[in-house]
């Protein structure tokens, strides 16, 4: 309890040096700590926002505001929160690679195709290479993203990169399955599904098609 009295104390003390100097970047990252040891993730997030507007350099900026992102996402369940302040920082580095891969994915979860496609492009084509496991993911994405606009052709290529990067990758695999069925051209894709299976990359029934 007394911990706990500590911590409020401390917390109002630096709210109260904040309504003094509130551009304060010690304080602000001092108030951001005890909110997060306090499981305080609507603080939190507010605290990190606020740093990046006093931040001494772009990167600083661009960390703060990516942090805020993730506790807005994983913590405070708040997608669209997650998004601006994503937003924000690519304002700030358009070529920020933590920013442009956690906003592509996000992307892709709201269904907002268009933005993450050309997320997925910039991550695939940046200085540095994505690992094989994030090149899959991507591949697959822009995949899955062609077949929604009727594009068989190009899903089919992506797929196909994402099984190059990543042998066996499920969602890869299991966008050719789709695409076998609709073409019924189901001999082109028979020894990649029963290879991925032996990988234990594909559930048997898939493999079975």
């Amino acid at each position: 309890e007394a911990q706990l009295d500590d911590a409020a104390l401390a917390e109002r003390t630096f709210e109260q040096a904040l309504e003094l100097q509130p551009e304060d970047p010690r304080a602000l990252a001092e108030l951001a700590k005890l909110r997060q040891g306090g499981a305080d993730w609507d603080g939190y997030a507010a605290a990190r926002e606020r740093e990046a507007e006093v931040a001494s350099s772009k990167a600083e900026a661009v960390a703060a505001l990516v942090d805020a992102a993730r506790v807005h996402r994983e913590r405070r369940k708040d997608d669209q929160a997650a998004k601006r302040a994503l937003e924000r920082a690519l304002e700030k580095d358009p070529d920020a690679a933590e920013a442009v891969a956690l906003y592509g994915s996000l992307a892709r979860r709201l269904l907002d195709d268009k933005t993450a496609d050309q997320l997925a492009m910039k991550e695939l084509h940046g200085a540095a290479a994505p690992s094989p496991e994030r090149q899959a993911e991507l591949h697959a994405g822009l995949g899955a993203s062609a077949l929604r606009r009727g594009e068989p052709d190009e899903a089919a290529r992506r797929f196909r990169e994402a099984v190059a990067a990543r042998p066996g990758y499920p969602p890869a695999i299991q966008g050719l399955a789709d695409l076998a069925a609709q073409s019924g051209a189901w001999d082109e894709v028979e020894a990649l599904l029963r290879d991925a299976a032996s990988q234990g990359g594909v559930p048997p029934q898939v493999a079975a098609q």
